[in-house]
């Protein structure tokens, strides 16, 4: 198993141009990179640089965040990605409340004078249907009821 989150102690390591026990050379090499840190692990004579200021990024789960989780609420300081990642993992069921959405009939019969009015002026069935956010076919009957369509 690797370790995944460097201490301060490994990164002071670096530092100094030297490998933390536990890490691999190459492993060393890219954090060393990633964080500017000039590394010459062969090089006797390297002088240690300064240790930069670093913040590990990973957050640690606190029980609220999972009691958050559990109530289907992405909690703060976290993604979406990784609440997602989380749940999965520990078998705890994430599915985000959706809105309902209103079924196509309904919003036809809803906007039907809106859209009577807009079949009237454009004599347009598809630019009707885009405007609404209706099927062709929902526009294409009301415009059959008026008489516009053959």
């Amino acid at each position: 198993m690797f370790k995944s989150t460097w201490t301060p102690e490994e990164i002071e390591l670096l530092a100094r141009h030297k490998v933390p026990p536990g890490r691999s050379l190459n492993g060393a090499r890219a954090k060393a990179q990633a964080l500017h840190i000039p590394f010459r692990p062969s090089d006797p004579h390297a002088t240690a640089s300064d240790t930069p200021v670093w913040v590990p990024r990973r957050r640690s789960w606190t029980d609220a965040d999972v009691a958050k989780i559990k109530e289907k609420v992405v909690p703060e300081g976290h993604s979406l990605s990784s609440v997602r990642a989380y749940a999965s993992a520990h078998h705890i069921p994430f599915n985000r409340i959706r809105k309902r959405q209103t079924p196509q009939k309904e919003r036809v019969a809803l906007l039907k004078d809106d859209i009577v009015k807009e079949l009237q002026s454009r004599h347009s069935i598809r630019s009707t249907a885009v405007k609404f956010g209706l099927a062709y076919t929902s526009v294409r009957n009301i415009a059959i009821e008026l008489g516009l369509v053959a």
